[in-house]
């Protein structure tokens, strides 16, 4: 009878609740601060990728594709034209600004791109012929990693259509 009356005693003893309601508020807290801040770093590194997405589409459907060098006749020649390589500088310079590694990212245009480890294939549309362009993008949960055990990685992608502006032969050309 004296441990049920000791027992008794010490759940309706309240002294130390305020303590461990406010640890328990503290670490909520943390969490939802933690999860707020990588939710602030994933829309921030989508909104880089979703713009760079854009940018390439225009790109490439203007000049029928990304090749290794400028068409035959292409307007102003090697200056005018963005290849692959230059497309993958541009493409690693932007994203190491927004804090995408180069193995993290890989872009698809049509059947070709630039994958992951940097192996670029070459790929061209001709006039009026429908591509998507689609960027894929590793994202690792870093403040949340640190509170939630295992590997939380995500990828997040970005496609846009585009359609080719460049007519590479006018001999089988029928006209619109």
């Amino acid at each position: 009878m004296d441990f049920l009356q000791r027992t008794i005693y010490k759940l309706k003893n309240k002294k130390g609740i305020s303590t461990i309601e406010i640890v328990i508020g503290v670490l909520i807290f943390i969490v939802v601060l933690c999860f707020m801040m990588d939710l602030l770093i994933l829309m921030w590194k989508f909104s880089v990728i979703a713009q760079t997405n854009t940018e390439v589409a225009r790109i490439a459907g203007i000049q029928g594709g990304v090749l290794s060098s400028p068409p035959h006749a292409w307007p102003g020649g090697n200056k005018n034209y963005i290849t692959i390589s230059e497309l993958d500088a541009m493409l690693t310079d932007k994203f190491e600004s927004a804090g995408i590694a180069s193995n993290e990212w890989e872009i698809r245009i049509g059947n070709g791109g630039i994958t992951k480890n940097g192996a670029k294939r070459p790929v061209g549309f001709d006039y009026k012929e429908t591509f998507s362009v689609e960027i894929s993008v590793d994202y690792r949960w870093d403040f949340m990693s640190n509170i939630l055990p295992g590997n939380l990685r995500q990828t997040i992608t970005s496609k846009r259509p585009a359609m080719s502006e460049w007519k590479y032969n006018y001999d089988d050309w029928l006209g619109e």
